[in-house]
């Protein structure tokens, strides 16, 4: 009989250092609250947000403590929850969550983009160099106030990403366990060349309807594509930009230079004027890429290769005779 008591209070006793493992129970909850919402966009814990941690963590702990240790919660559901709570403040349960989180945590992190000041609607891309950029990776921004959220799975060390959008530069970044990386389109990527092809005037007009003017990469790859029209003898590849009055008086002056009547003249100067916009990925100052026109019959009539300058806008005027 006195065993049998004595077994009853060593159980209605509470834990040893009981606050402390509770303590370190709060801690591991909040640090794991933090993590998810950060990497994973989940809130378990709404109250970890609205109030500081150890402000809400320390009543708890005293008012968990005597709930654990004391007699009038004894029997019932509430007994059940006592031992289940007491199990997790278990040293080795604690260790083993604690272990748990640490190992998951350095081979998991993540990549926010806002799109603050950026070109919208726009597709974000995540992936590795030479990886090709599968649905999977590329995530819709059409709103200023959205936000898109890419996990990855990574080494304790880090690992080289890129992160792509149309109209910008091709961003490379290493992304760490634990910290990952928040990136906003206006401050950490930089504005790509845009790229406008023109048809010259001459033969080549009399095959502009149901034609194409294509942008290729120079391993065959196809960057963009446009179809044009009778009175459209151009295409913008990149993002919109406005044209200066200097280049518009170039193109005056050079099909004026070609010695054509006015009216010609008028006619080639409105089918570039005005070129349908293409958004397109991957252009990036030093890369060399091809331009060129292919007819409705799909032969190429026109193409050229350039080198991609540091410039807003690269004027391409495919040459009649192309090299």
């Amino acid at each position: 009989m006195e065993n049998a008591a004595n077994n009853q209070n060593q159980e209605t006793q509470p834990p040893r250092h009981l606050v402390a493992r509770l303590l370190g129970l709060g801690v591991l909850l909040g640090l794991t609250h933090y993590w998810l919402a950060r990497h994973l966009d989940i809130h378990l814990f709404k109250i970890f947000e609205e109030e500081p941690l150890f402000s809400v963590l320390i009543p708890w702990v005293f008012a968990l403590g005597e709930f654990l240790g004391g007699e009038k919660f004894k029997g019932g559901v509430l007994e059940r929850l006592r031992k289940v709570v007491s199990g997790l403040v278990h040293p080795a349960v604690l260790a083993i969550l604690g272990l748990a989180f640490l190992l998951f945590g350095s081979v998991y992190s993540s990549v926010t983009v806002s799109p603050e000041g950026a070109l919208l609607p726009a597709q974000v891309s995540l992936h590795r160099q030479n990886e090709a950029v599968a649905e999977h990776n590329t995530r819709s921004l059409e709103q200023s106030t959205d936000v898109v959220r890419f996990g990855r799975w990574i080494n304790p060390f880090g690992r080289t990403f890129l992160v792509e959008v149309p109209g910008y530069q091709a961003y490379s970044l290493e992304l760490y366990p634990w910290v990952g990386a928040q990136i906003r389109i206006d401050r950490d990527l930089r504005l790509a060349p845009s790229v406008l092809v023109r048809v010259p005037l001459g033969p080549s007009h009399q095959l502009l309807s149901g034609g194409k003017l294509q942008l290729l990469s120079t391993n065959g790859s196809m960057l963009g594509e446009q179809l044009l029209a009778d009175n459209r003898a151009s295409a913008l590849f990149g993002r919109s930009v406005t044209f200066e009055a200097r280049l518009l008086a170039e193109w005056e002056h050079d099909l004026r230079a070609t010695g054509a009547n006015e009216g010609a003249v008028s006619k080639g100067y409105l089918t570039w004027r005005h070129p349908q916009l293409t958004a397109v990925k991957g252009i990036d100052p030093g890369m060399t890429l091809r331009a060129q026109f292919v007819a409705a019959s799909g032969a190429t009539q026109l193409w050229v290769n350039f080198q991609v300058p540091s410039a807003p806008l690269i004027d391409v005027l495919l040459p009649e005779t192309s090299h």
